[in-house]
């Protein structure tokens, strides 16, 4: 057994309680740019992988400026993306009054427009997760609540659950 993931409750239980769903290219941060960049390159091929609806939608998104410090800002993000192409644009208000025509135009100078923006079902994305983990041999055990954690001389782990114990290389706790 290589991968194991351990639950104490149903994997999908608590999925969707506070998550939006919001898949966006954008973020002022490198770091998490990068991550968005790569999560969404998994959306779009999750389903062919596994078999699973995930219910994405890329129905892109508009990013607001009512000052010329905030067009500034839209353009100075837009110079950061150099090492993952995404289509975007800095648009006018005519364009984003066409892309949005119940929105209050009042104030609105400009709008970097994200064509591939979205949002995908978090509870179908955790059910496709769960089903690529185990196509890749994981195995899930749920619910298992971990009971205990003992060192063992060669440097691996005694991982204690109600249904036995499990020796492990690393564990990785993510427990939120």
């Amino acid at each position: 057994m290589t991968e194991v993931m351990l639950s104490a409750c149903a994997v999908l239980l608590y999925s969707c309680l506070n998550d939006a769903g919001l898949t966006t290219y954008y973020h002022p941060g490198i770091n998490l740019k990068k991550i968005h960049y790569y999560s969404i390159k998994l959306f779009e091929q999750l389903e062919a992988e596994t078999g699973q609806a995930v219910g994405f939608h890329q129905p892109g998104s508009i990013r607001l400026a009512s000052t010329p410090v905030r067009v500034d800002e839209l353009k100075y993000q837009m110079t950061r993306t150099h090492w993952h192409p995404t289509p975007q644009f800095l648009i006018g208000p005519e364009k984003i009054q066409q892309l949005f025509p119940l929105l209050n135009m009042d104030k609105v100078l400009a709008g970097l427009y994200n064509p591939g923006d979205g949002h995908i079902d978090p509870y179908s994305l955790t059910m496709a997760l769960a089903a690529g983990a185990r196509m890749y041999g994981a195995q899930i055990y749920q619910p298992a609540p971990v009971t205990g954690l003992a060192p063992t001389a060669d440097g691996r782990w005694d991982v204690q659950t109600p249904h036995g114990t499990i020796r492990a290389n690393r564990i990785v706790n993510a427990t939120g």
